[in-house]
């Protein structure tokens, strides 16, 4: 559940190849001719939408040199060309330690402030940078004493590098990046409490799948609420001719939060419909068109419900 977790917020981060300096500190451009490098060190890029790769030139081949020297270099926030260090500021590693094939890095706790949209590129360069290493076959990180934990506050858990390649791949046009607005609920469950969302993921999945996605796995801000169980499955999302039909599973009805029913649905077609292609919503349950949600039926056309909406104030 953990690495599903990530793979949803983050679903997509791509590197972007163009070596053009070694990854020592001293060293100056690459000369013609010169061999490349089997490692690489990686930085974020001048747009800070993914990450650039470039060549690193270890003195010596052994893991636990290696694994002390890229701690060195990448705590030293050193840019290269346009690109920007992977950490920024106060954010280092403190201290590292293995279990068996595991590198286990101890990071400083203003790890826990950045950006999620960069904790989330820092997170791949690290395991892209480490697990280069003939030793190291996962990653796992700490925050002080405490193991790192995703917006939701599971814990984050080992990453593989096989884990990023299956489900983001290497080609820098397959993702997009994209920002919603999704719909909790307040703490009393009588207004819809907007919150933005800021996501990559395959462009090979529907949008409005990956905003649906979203609002089930719950809120991040706090003072807002869950409105759907977590528990829900999405069987199917289309969009035609203006309508997004949803199917999801039973535990839509059977594992309903104790919230007012309107709340629930308008969660749903608040958070769909504001995507400009989508002006009602259908929502079916186990592919069942005629059925209710307690006193509401889900047999037609749901639009857009203004009144319901409420100031964010968290």
């Amino acid at each position: 559940m953990q690495k599903i977790l990530f793979f949803l917020i983050i679903a997509c981060l791509f590197v972007s190849a163009r070596p053009v300096w070694s990854g020592m500190p001293d060293q100056a451009e690459s000369e013609a001719g010169e061999e490349e490098s089997p490692y690489s060190l990686y930085f974020l890029s001048h747009d800070e939408t993914h990450l650039d790769k470039m060549p690193y030139h270890p003195d010596q081949a052994k893991t636990s040199f290696m694994i002390t020297e890229l701690v060195s270099l990448l705590n030293s926030r050193e840019k290269r060309g346009n690109s920007h260090a992977l950490f920024p500021a106060q954010v280092q590693i403190s201290s590292w330690f293995t279990e068996s094939d595991l590198l286990n890095l101890v990071m400083t706790q203003a790890y826990k402030s950045m950006d999620p949209s960069r904790e989330i590129l820092t997170r791949v360069g690290l395991v892209r940078c480490f697990c280069q290493l003939e030793d190291v076959k996962g990653l796992c990180l700490w925050v002080g004493t405490e193991p790192l934990r995703n917006p939701s506050g599971e814990k984050v858990g080992e990453i593989r590098p096989e884990d990023i390649v299956e489900l983001w791949g290497e080609e820098t046009d397959a993702y997009r990046y994209d920002s919603f607005t999704l719909y909790f609920t307040d703490q009393k469950s009588t207004l819809l409490i907007p919150e933005k969302r800021n996501v990559y993921y395959p462009r090979s999945l529907p949008r409005e799948r990956i905003i649906l996605e979203q609002l089930i796995q719950g809120p991040v801000d706090e003072g807002h609420y869950p409105t759907l169980p977590n528990t829900i499955q999405i069987n199917d999302i289309q969009l035609f001719e203006g309508v997004c039909y949803v199917d999801l599973s039973r535990s839509f009805i059977g594992q309903a939060l104790d919230i007012p029913s309107l709340i629930c649905v308008y969660s749903i077609v608040n958070t769909l419909t504001g995507n400009d292609s989508i002006q009602d919503v259908r929502i079916m349950v186990d592919s069942e068109e005629k059925i209710s949600l307690n006193d509401i039926s889900l047999y037609q056309y749901f639009r857009k419900n203004e009144a319901l909406i409420g100031a964010d104030l968290s």
